[in-house]
């Protein structure tokens, strides 16, 4: 089914590509120009003393001639007695050096045949863990000196892209600048090799060491976040420029750095992409993967969707011209019908537009097989007859009785067959249905020879609550449920009466209706008229009495001369028709035929209970 596609239009293209703030891949960089530079207040969470790793991606313009230019990160000071701190830099015409501050002096590892290359993305690594300083370009280790003791540290702040202290000149990086981070423990090489080109979650083996990690994807403003816990937020000078990145990374990734190079990394609906028959002489080769939309859906006339939820890239270093076959498994993904995969490419990040690969295509082992040469980020598009996804104005989570319309996709010559947790519903084969029950919903288009699946729609049905029960003690009413009651009398609705427990104000039927967390109503619970029950207590006869009963309206009120008593009478609707006080010198009280034929309540109020017994009037 092609549960993993989505239809395309420009429109669509246009809103994801101008509000997508998800940063997917590598998302955005900064171009520091040769001013420009990041100020990160000075912490001590970025003050270490036996354990350091410095990384980052750069991608210089040009070099500093001298060994000690192009600062990428500096944290370095010193004065006429010591040094302090450490610097990753770039200078001496592309020779990587790592530095840090000793009581003694500095103590230095640097390249020396010019490694790196202008205009070109690279990772570059310096670490520090109490006996020896190495460097490392892309993974590989590229410098080692031996020194045993601890860093200097002091209370300056952090440069990204120049020098901390201006007393030794301004020593600028020239270029562009991502994915910046600082360790309290010096990072294995297999670890650097196994992570350069992905981000840093909480899987990463030293995540408890990471003491700054900025991401430079704000891609506007002037300043970046700390990534880490200890919010080390740095302040844009001297107008950088932020830019889309062109680093090669992913959420997850893997990595081989010996010959013949055949590797895999698998996806997430049982696809993976395969790297083999490699032809060159690259130093290493990385594949990652992208678990969200990329940053632009930019595609071919002739492609009609691509797979949104995840992406590929493959990176070759220092051999642009090495070859490789990509093999895509694609798994779960089907061949949509009347038409097949495709394989889309760009060069990177920043690429905005995906052109169509080409890709070699066997439906019988679900590959797709394309030469490429050098780095490359994929995805699976798709072509011909595709249709589009189930569409409702209603919600989807609702309480039993409700419903809601799913509309399938246009046009509506399409052949409809709609599915229930993948199953066929008996009958259901028009563009519209109406879905009571809970449980996955898609639809099957067909048209002449043609067939396709729509994307899924989960209902939740919730059950209605049970019933509930109203009980009468003492002189309130009792619900069995402890919230989400709503009394109501004869009238309707009584505002405010809300509680697990209500004392009417009036006799006459009451009755809750029940409202569970979800929002689901329960059916009206049993009925009570109130005043009735209390009616019935014999025991208490001794203390109002009347008679006869039933009557004309002509009838006597007679309580126990021992207690006074207030009495009012009530009809059934629960108006008060009269009152008075009865008490040992006045205990009887005669009601003249002023009443209408029906039924009333005396209410008989003592010291300490109230009486209530019904008058028939005929």
């Amino acid at each position: 089914m092609k549960k993993l596609f989505t239809i395309l239009s420009l429109l669509v293209f246009f809103f994801i590509s101008s509000t997508n703030a998800q940063s997917p891949g590598s998302g955005k960089a900064l171009d520091l120009g040769t001013l420009g530079y990041v100020e990160v207040t000075n912490n001590l969470s970025i003050n270490m003393t036996t354990g350091l790793t410095v990384e980052a991606w750069i991608n210089a313009t040009s070099w500093d001639a001298q060994s000690w230019g192009g600062s990428i990160v500096s944290k370095e000071m010193w004065n006429s007695t010591y040094e302090y701190g450490y610097v990753l830099r770039c200078g001496g015409n592309g020779n990587l050096s790592f530095n840090i501050g000793t009581t003694n002096n500095w103590k230095e590892v640097v390249t020396t045949n010019s490694p790196m290359s202008l205009n070109k993305w690279t990772h570059v690594t310096g670490t520090f863990d109490g006996s020896y300083l190495k460097i490392y370009i892309n993974g590989d280790l590229v410098g080692t000196t031996a020194y045993s003791g601890a860093i200097n540290t002091d209370n300056s702040n952090l440069r990204i892209g120049a020098a901390i202290n201006s007393g030794g000149g301004f020593r600028h990086f020239n270029g562009k600048i991502d994915e910046v981070k600082l360790w309290n423990a010096a990072l294995s090489q297999t670890t650097i090799r196994a992570r350069m080109c992905q981000k840093v979650n909480s899987s990463h083996p030293n995540y408890a060491n990471l003491k700054a990690y900025w991401k430079f994807d704000e891609g506007l403003g002037t300043t970046t976040s700390d990534h880490s816990v200890n919010s080390n937020s740095g302040t844009l000078a001297s107008l950088p420029t932020w830019i889309t990145s062109a680093v090669p990374l992913g959420d997850t990734s893997a990595a081989s750095y010996t010959s013949p190079f055949n590797f895999s990394l698998s996806g997430i609906i049982q696809d993976t992409l395969f790297v083999s028959n490699v032809n060159g002489s690259p130093s290493s080769i990385h594949i990652y993967r992208i678990d969200e939309t990329p940053n632009s859906v930019s595609i071919p006339t002739s492609i009609t969707g691509i797979d949104t939820t995840h992406y590929w890239g493959v990176a070759v270093f220092s051999s642009a011209s090495t070859s490789y076959e990509a093999i895509l498994n694609y798994g779960n993904l089907s061949s949509g019908g009347c038409s097949s995969p495709e394989l889309l490419g760009r060069n990177n990040n920043s690429t905005s537009v995906w052109i169509n690969l080409n890709a070699s295509l066997s439906t019988i082992n679900n590959i797709l097989v394309k030469t490429i040469t050098g780095s490359q980020e994929l995805i699976i598009g798709y072509s011909g007859f595709s249709v589009g996804n189930i569409v409702t104005v209603d919600p989807t989570t609702f309480c039993d009785g409700d419903s809601a319309v799913l509309s399938g996709p246009q046009p509506s010559i399409f052949n409809f067959q709609w599915l229930l947790n993948n199953s066929p519903i008996p009958g259901a084969i028009s563009p519209l249905y109406v879905a009571k029950t809970s449980g996955v919903y898609s639809v099957i288009c067909s048209l002449s020879n043609c067939i396709d699946t729509t994307q899924s729609v989960v209902i939740t049905v919730h059950q209605k609550p049970a019933t509930p029960t109203i009980t009468l003690i003492g002189d309130s009413l009792h619900s069995n449920y402890s919230y989400g009651n709503q009394w109501y009398d004869y009238l309707g609705l009584l505002p405010g009466a809300t509680s697990q427990v209500y004392k009417p104000s009036f006799y006459g039927n009451h009755y809750v209706i029940f409202t569970d967390s979800n929002g689901c109503v329960s059916d009206t619970s049993n009925i009570i008229n109130y005043g009735v029950g209390i009616l019935e207590n014999e025991l208490d006869d001794n203390l109002l009495s009347i008679y006869p009963n039933p009557n004309k309206g002509n009838f006597s009120i007679i309580i126990d001369q021992k207690e006074d008593a207030e009495i009012r009478i009530y009809d059934l609707k629960g108006q008060e028709i009269s009152n008075f006080k009865l008490n040992k010198y006045h205990s009887k009280k005669t009601i003249n035929p002023i009443l209408n034929a029906g039924i009333y309540f005396v209410k008989a109020n003592f010291k300490n209970k109230v009486i209530v017994k019904k008058v028939v009037v005929y």
